[in-house]
């Protein structure tokens, strides 16, 4: 370079910059243009690569091109305007500008569009924390479909998030189905109440899932469980809030949810049966036969002695390691549990049970004529009374009527067909003989002494909190019949009464619930 002249050095450090320019034009070459309009020209690598991984951004985003945060956005800070940009929702959400909150939001995902954090949150903000602050259950329920629509979009620019999948199915399952509100919430599922642009039917942009009309929001939620599973798994390097063992059973506890609803709604029989049953199914033989690796090898939740061996041997391990690992991921899962719920909810005795305590309750509520009805049963003296000479002939043939039945009569039937007074039924009754009682408490006896039944097919179950809760509420039910007669409250000798000595600690719970039902009638 020392021996060529001034011109020739400028001309040789051009062609170099001319060489470096060629294949930086070629990778930055843009994906549309006059030749690549027709999808027959060149494309760019760098283009290729952002279709590919959808990484494009055609917009700066709908900022106020007068504002502040444009400035920063033409300057190349996109993030600090990002940042400014959730200041100002911070601040939109605290004066409640909803509209302005809305256009910010927007512009935040504008900007941010593969941050999937942005969609999570926000799609979550909208639901539950802008929803809460509205009055009217119409303008809730408005502010949950936009926290479940924005979310939704997310997905379509990060189709490889997973959790983003999940997080729609939390809004449509747990938020519409769990809430204080989500009697109503249900039923603006079926018929939203803006009738004028949904014709009296669902928005589909809530019960519609690729195209799919759903009439239970725990089965719309099932499938977003699903479809968050299946992109998980075509791309297990993501990473997630929770293991992958525990993202996976969410479509399996989502058609829980549903089965536990038709009970919470009244469905009882075969209907409910089947659901519960394709719960256990979705649990035991989907769930519990996929295969996850883990820090601890290969595992199998529902594992046979066949499974354990070639994964020992294909890990070279010893099968007993193998097994003690499969039994940790087990307990952490709650796999037993689930297997054995499902199983005895399947069954039809379960659901009479199930039947019986729903009807007794709804009676109680909502036949408020039921309740005055009085009945007469015998007590373990009353067969050996029978044959007690000193009793009148009338009085015997009362006890003996009863004895021969263990079902109670109706009062009024004995002072008809044996002439007898009340206040010869009040003195057998006084002499322990007898017991008056009402006819909707002999309802509840019958309906908890069907649960307790149901309680005791397996210690897991009985540990259930749902079902310790329904058990205890049968009985604050039956308390309070008994008080509504004026009747002490018997101490020993009824039907849940270790359920009822044994587990004060979900008494709470079971009261908000009783003091609920007897408010709304639910």
């Amino acid at each position: 370079m020392n021996g060529l002249t001034s011109r020739q050095r400028k001309l040789v450090y051009l062609g170099g910059i001319a060489t470096l320019l060629i294949p930086i034009i070629w990778l930055g070459m843009p994906a549309g243009g006059p030749a690549g309009a027709s999808g027959d020209g060149m494309v760019g690598q760098l283009a290729q690569l952002r279709q590919e991984y959808d990484l494009g951004e055609a917009t700066l985003g709908d900022v106020d091109p007068s504002s502040a945060t444009m400035n920063l956005v033409l300057l190349g800070m996109r993030g600090i305007a990002a940042n400014a940009l959730w200041q100002n929702a911070n601040e939109q959400q605290k004066t409640k500008e909803w509209a302005k909150l809305r256009a910010t939001v927007d512009s935040i995902i504008l900007l941010q569009p593969h941050f999937s954090q942005v969609w999570d949150f926000q799609g979550w903000n909208l639901a539950y924390n802008v929803s809460a602050v509205h009055d009217r259950v119409e303008d809730r329920w408005y502010w949950i479909k936009e926290g479940c629509k924005f979310t939704q979009k997310g997905t379509e620019r990060n189709a490889r998030s997973a959790r983003l999948y999940s997080s729609i199915g939390r809004v449509v399952g747990w938020k519409v189905g769990e809430s204080d509100e989500w009697k109503t919430y249900r039923q603006y599922f079926l018929r939203d109440p803006d009738t004028q642009r949904f014709a009296n039917g669902p928005d589909p942009g809530i019960a519609h899932v690729d195209g799919e009309i759903f009439t239970d929001n725990y089965l719309a939620a099932r499938r977003w469980y699903e479809k968050g599973n299946d992109v998980q798994r075509e791309h297990p390097q993501q990473r997630l809030d929770a293991s992958v063992v525990h993202f996976r059973h969410q479509p399996s506890r989502a058609q829980e949810r549903s089965a536990w609803a038709l009970q919470r709604d009244g469905i009882f029989g075969e209907r409910t049966r089947q659901a519960w049953d394709e719960a256990h199914r979705l649990w035991t033989e989907v769930y519990g036969r996929e295969s996850f690796k883990t820090a601890r090898g290969e595992v199998v939740l529902n594992a046979t002695e066949a499974d354990i061996l070639r994964l020992a041997r294909q890990e070279q391990v010893d099968p007993e390691i193998k097994r003690q690992v499969i039994d940790i991921f087990r307990a952490d899962t709650n796999y037993d549990y689930w297997r054995v719920k499902f199983l005895l909810e399947s069954q039809a005795e379960t659901q009479e049970a199930h039947r019986l305590l729903y009807q007794a309750k709804r009676m109680f509520r909502e036949e408020p004529g039921r309740l005055s009805v009085t009945l007469v049963r015998r007590t373990g003296k009353t067969c050996d009374a029978a044959r007690d000479e000193k009793l009148s002939d009338r009085e015997r043939e009362v006890l003996a009527r009863l004895c021969d039945s263990d079902r109670p009569v109706h009062r009024d039937e004995f002072a008809s067909a044996a002439d007898l007074s009340d206040e010869t039924l009040t003195k057998l009754e006084e002499q322990g003989l007898l017991q008056t009682v009402s006819e909707i408490q002999v309802k509840l006896e019958d309906a908890m002494a069907k649960y307790e039944q149901f309680l005791g097919q397996s210690p897991l179950v009985a540990e259930d909190v749902d079902a310790i809760e329904d058990g205890l509420l049968a009985v604050l039910y039956w308390r309070k019949a008994h008080q509504l007669h004026n009747r002490p409250v018997p101490t020993t000798g009824y039907p849940l009464e270790e359920l009822w000595k044994t587990k004060p600690d979900y008494l709470v719970g079971a009261q908000r619930l009783f003091l609920r039902e007897m408010q709304i009638g639910k």
